[in-house]
């Protein structure tokens, strides 16, 4: 029993060193920027086409989860040792990454349909406010339970208040809310990442094969 503990708290240590790298900050804020990033260039004056949204975001999606998958690949694991984690804590990560795509894709798409006039929920959308909110501080405060990652809990706090801030900036009378509201939350999240990257790359030299076997 002793033991089993044991190696479920030196697993649970290699899990969590495994976000010291910044990278998933800088995933989530590139994230973030890609949700505001069809209003931010209608607020800089860029022309609209049928499909912008996603041609928008899509390809930016694509670009941080390589660099996400790439960082992990090159710069985290030579440095951590190539780490075989139990098929438990695998299944939960896989989880856990399924519920941040599946969140994103929903809150992107009602996005969207209530901000084209496909969806009126009344009450000038104040519902659909709320429930942007809930959703994305809920499912951050999961993730970041389940993974022991509390940085989380903060970036479920930028996610969830974005879209209200812009719109209260918006009320306003600003010109650029959506581009304040986004990007200054996306500057925080990439900001911590590159920062917690460079801590991690000094505070950990590349482990030679020879020294990892």
């Amino acid at each position: 029993m002793v033991a089993n503990a044991d190696l479920k708290q030196l697993e649970r240590k290699a899990f969590r060193s495994f976000y010291q790298d910044g990278l998933w900050d800088i995933y989530l804020g590139l994230l973030l920027l890609g949700m505001g990033l069809p209003r931010i260039l209608d607020e800089l004056g860029l022309p609209s086409a049928p499909g912008r949204e996603a041609l928008i975001m899509l390809p930016l999606v694509i670009f941080a989860l390589m660099l996400l998958v790439l960082g992990k690949k090159w710069i985290t694991s030579p440095r951590l040792g190539y780490v075989k984690f139990s098929p438990a804590r695998k299944k939960k990560t896989t989880v856990i990454g399924l519920i941040l795509v599946i969140t994103f894709l929903l809150g992107a798409g009602l996005y969207a349909l209530v901000e084209t006039g496909l969806v009126n929920l009344g009450g000038g959308n104040h519902l659909f406010l709320v429930f942007f909110v809930v959703l994305s501080a809920g499912v951050f405060a999961l993730m970041a339970y389940l993974l022991d990652f509390r940085r989380l809990y903060a970036y479920g706090l930028l996610f969830a208040l974005a879209l209200p801030a812009a719109k209260a900036l918006q009320g306003a009378g600003s010109a650029y809310p959506f581009l304040i509201a986004y990007v200054s939350g996306a500057i925080i999240m990439l900001a911590a990442g590159v920062a917690a990257l460079l801590r991690f790359v000094h505070k950990y030299p590349p482990v030679s094969p020879e020294a990892a076997g």
